[in-house]
C-alpha cells in the first residue's frame, strides 16, 4: 500500500476535526432545510440567536465574535447580508466611536420568533434519529471539547 494511502487512513480513522466537519455539514443541512422557508441559513440563525441573547442594547462585534468563536473579520463579513436585509443594525458606540455595536432590529426580533418553530422541527428530527439521551450526550461532549480546545487556543494567543 502506498504511504500516502496509509497516512490518509490513519487521519480518517482518528481525526476529530474531520468528524466534526462532517457532522456539522449533515446537521446544518437539517436546519438549513427548515430555515430555507425564511431565506436563512443555520450560520445566520446562530448570529441572530446570540444577538437576541445580547438584549436590547446589543453587543460589540468583538464580544459577539468571541461568543460565536469567530474571528472579527469573518463575523463582519457574515453580518453584512443580515444588516442589508434589515435583521440587525451596526452602529458606532455612543461611549467609544472606535467600537461598533450590533443590535437586532424589530425585523430581526420577529425573525428569531419565526425561526423557533422551524428550529424545533429540525431539532425534533435530529432527536428522533439519535434519541434524546444520545443527543444530550452529544451536546455535552461538544460543549466540553469546544471549551477545552478554545481555552488552549486562547492561552496561546
Amino acid at each position: 500500500m502506498a504511504r500516502h494511502t496509509d497516512l490518509a487512513r490513519k487521519m480518517v480513522a482518528a481525526c476529530p476535526g474531520m468528524r466534526v466537519a462532517r457532522a456539522t455539514r449533515v446537521l446544518a443541512r437539517v436546519f438549513n432545510d427548515e430555515f430555507r422557508a425564511l431565506g436563512l441559513q443555520a450560520s445566520q440563525h446562530g448570529v441572530l440567536t446570540f444577538l437576541a441573547l445580547a438584549g436590547p442594547d446589543g453587543t460589540t462585534i468583538g464580544a459577539l465574535a468571541d461568543e460565536l468563536l469567530l474571528d472579527r473579520t469573518t463575523l463582519t463579513r457574515n453580518l453584512r447580508p443580515l444588516q442589508k436585509a434589515g435583521y440587525l443594525s451596526v452602529k458606532r458606540s455612543p461611549k467609544d466611536a472606535r467600537v461598533q455595536v450590533v443590535t437586532l432590529t424589530r425585523k430581526g426580533e420577529q425573525t428569531v420568533e419565526a425561526l423557533f418553530p422551524l428550529w424545533q422541527r429540525a431539532y425534533d428530527r435530529i432527536r428522533q434519529v439519535l434519541g434524546a439521551r444520545a443527543l444530550a450526550e452529544l451536546n455535552e461532549h461538544l460543549d466540553t471539547a469546544t471549551a477545552a480546545v478554545a481555552a488552549t487556543l486562547a492561552a496561546g494567543d
